[in-house]
Parts: structure tokens; sequence; C-alpha cells
């Protein structure tokens, strides 16, 4: 059986597997909250900006623009221009660059095939990564900047779970068909595997990230938040057991997806 399979698998690469899941995990988390500090002096430099703002907005109101307002109007353009090259730039980028060189050695290693032919592996896991990470991207910014317009929190957090089972459902699929085969191959049993044998694979995709949904929420979400706005030690710990407990049953879910995938016709 697959179950056993899987097992036999993780138990036997568990210490390679489970190192490089957790490198990139903490990896993730340092970025958050390097992102975090960098965000915050981003907010207290437009602080810092508050007088500066009020006289811009004198003399927006009486349209006449001296010295003092251009300058007021450059910094807050200096500011607010940084802020959003970090948000909408920086980040993405860095992110994708710690998912590719993580996860494609995890990857790498349960294909079983030789170190020689990594690079190869490596190429086409960065190409598959950027068309599925560029799509993400184009349809989450479309989302936050429909809730930094409209406000409504509830209907595009409903669409973010949805979009988020989505890049997750295709990208373990994707993932489970690289191989040795160039990529012409690899899409065509990509997309075979993704919609003409869905049901083969998506259930135990959806019942993990259902059991990751749930922890986010009523667990490592509420953890998260008691850490980001500067939690105590325990807090550190409940994340970390739980980001463990985490890794440990998505590699199991990575081995059994791969296993299937490869045994599928």
């Amino acid at each position: 059986m697959l179950f056993k399979k899987s097992f036999l698998i993780l138990k036997k690469k568990f210490a390679s597997l489970f190192l490089l899941e957790l490198a990139f995990v903490f990896s993730l988390l340092f970025f958050l909250v390097f992102v975090k500090d960098k965000i915050s002096g981003y907010l207290a430099l437009i602080r810092g900006l508050t007088p500066q703002l009020a006289v811009l907005q004198k003399a927006a109101e009486t349209n006449i623009a001296d010295a003092t307002a251009l300058v007021a109007l450059s910094d807050f353009q200096s500011v607010t221009s940084g802020a959003l090259n970090f948000a909408y730039v920086v980040v993405p980028l860095v992110l994708f660059v710690l998912w590719c060189v993580f996860q494609s050695s995890l990857w790498f290693c349960l294909k079983n095939e030789s170190l020689k032919s990594f690079g190869s592996f490596f190429k086409k896991f960065v190409v598959v990564s950027l068309i599925l990470f560029g799509l993400l991207y184009v349809v989450l910014k479309s989302i936050l900047k429909d809730v930094l317009s409209s406000g409504a929190l509830d209907t595009s957090f409903a669409q973010i779970v949805l979009l988020s089972f989505v890049f997750f459902y295709f990208s373990l699929v994707a993932f489970a068909c690289l191989s040795k085969d160039p990529l012409k191959k690899f899409f065509k049993r990509f997309l075979f595997i993704s919609f003409k044998r869905v049901f083969s694979v998506l259930l135990p995709i959806f019942l993990f990230f259902s059991l990751v949904f749930v922890g986010f929420v009523f667990l490592f979400g509420p953890l998260f938040l008691q850490f980001w706005v500067g939690g105590e030690d325990r807090v550190m710990v409940g994340l970390v057991l739980y980001l463990v407990v985490l890794i440990v049953v998505s590699l199991y879910l990575k081995i059994f997806i791969n296993l299937k995938v490869a045994e599928l016709k």
C-alpha cells in the first residue's frame, strides 16, 4: 500500500527531508521578522512626516505650493515609494528565491535521481514555480487591491483561502510530475493528472489543507499574532512545536503524492 510505502520512505529519508523543510520554514520565519521590522521602520518614517503632511494638506487646500510643501511632498513620495517597492518587489522576490532553493532540493531528494541531474531539475523547477507564483501574485494582488478599495474583508478572506488551496493543489501535482522528461512532456502529464485524474490525488491534499487551515485559524494564527506584536518565549515554543508537527505531516503528504502521481497512467 502507498500509505505504508510512504511511511517507509519518510523513515528512510527523514533526516535529510526534515532538515531541508526545517531550513525553509525557519528561513521564512526569519525573513518575516525582518519584514516586520522593515514595515515598522516605514511606519515610523511616515509618523515622523506628520507635521510635513499637514503643511502639504494646507498647500493643497490653498493651491499654493511653497518650498516647504514641495519638500514634504518629496519626502512623502520617497517613503511611500520605498515601502511599495519593498512590499511588491523585494518581499515576493526573496520568498521566491527561498522557495526555489529549499523546495527544489527537497523534491529532488524524493525523486531518487543522480546528483548530476540536479541542475536540469532545478531549472525546470524554477520555470514551473515562476508560472505558479506569477499567477498567484497577479490574483493575490488583485484581491488585496479590492480589499483596500472596498474593505470587503469577509469575501476577500474566502477568496484567499480558496486561492491558497488551488495553489497548494496544483503545486503539489506539478512538482510530483517533474522528472527527467522535457518540459513539454511534463505539462501534458501535469494537465492530465490535475484535471482528468483529479479525484485520485484530491482527497489527501484536501484533508491536509483542511488540517493546516484549522490549525492556522485556531493555533498558529493566534500564536503568530502574539509573536508579531512582541509575545513571550512560550509563544515561540508553541509556534515551534506546531511547525515541527506540520513539517512531518507535510513531508508524508509530499511523499505520498509523489508516489501516487508516479503510478497513475
